[in-house]
């Protein structure tokens, strides 16, 4: 029996001692020291020096709901999803700083590799044009693009792309070449 009222005591005062620093409640116990059972509180008769302790509860308030959280988007249509790339391609390839940001950040990193990569691309192209656009919800459109370099040459391509949403805009998240022909 001492020795439980001891364990009680030990594990009351360890809670106590374990409250964060701007006063709030005590912290869980870690899975060390969790327990199936309550200790019993200390009888009144203890000869205990310290008043008696009890175990650390978690508040009885309820957790407020989070704030409210903007519904989630709806998914883009195949039309939203073909203008996003028609658009894209539109800006190019003199309005690269606007094109840029079309581009998601995994897109700029990975496919563009940087924006000197990308800049460096777009300086070698005069014209870009895209042809059968084609948008599937939720997220992919097929398109042909045709390029024309200044040093002459002409590539079409058909090219596959998964787009993403960040806040109104659908972003360029991938793209595959399916194919590419000398045009």
């Amino acid at each position: 029996m001492v020795a439980l009222l001891l364990l009680a005591g030990a594990v009351a005062f360890l809670l106590s001692r374990n409250t964060d620093t701007s006063g709030g409640t005590a912290a869980p116990p870690s899975s060390g020291a969790t327990s199936s059972s309550k200790p019993k509180p200390t009888p009144s008769t203890s000869r205990s020096s310290s008043p008696p302790t009890r175990t650390a509860t978690a508040p009885t308030t309820p957790t407020p709901p989070p704030a409210t959280t903007a519904p989630a988007a709806a998914p883009a249509t195949p039309q939203e999803l073909e203008r996003a790339v028609r658009d894209y391609y539109a800006l190019l390839p003199d309005d690269r700083d606007a094109g840029w940001k079309r581009l998601s950040p995994r897109y700029q990193q990975t496919t563009a590799t940087d924006r000197e990569t990308y800049d460096a691309f777009w300086k070698s192209v005069d014209k870009v044009s895209t042809h059968q656009v084609r948008g599937s919800a939720p997220d992919s459109v097929t398109a042909t693009v045709r390029y024309e370099f200044a040093d002459g040459r002409r590539v079409e391509e058909v090219t596959s792309f998964t787009l993403v949403r960040d806040g109104d805009a659908l972003l360029i998240d991938t793209s595959t070449v399916r194919s590419s022909r000398p045009a």
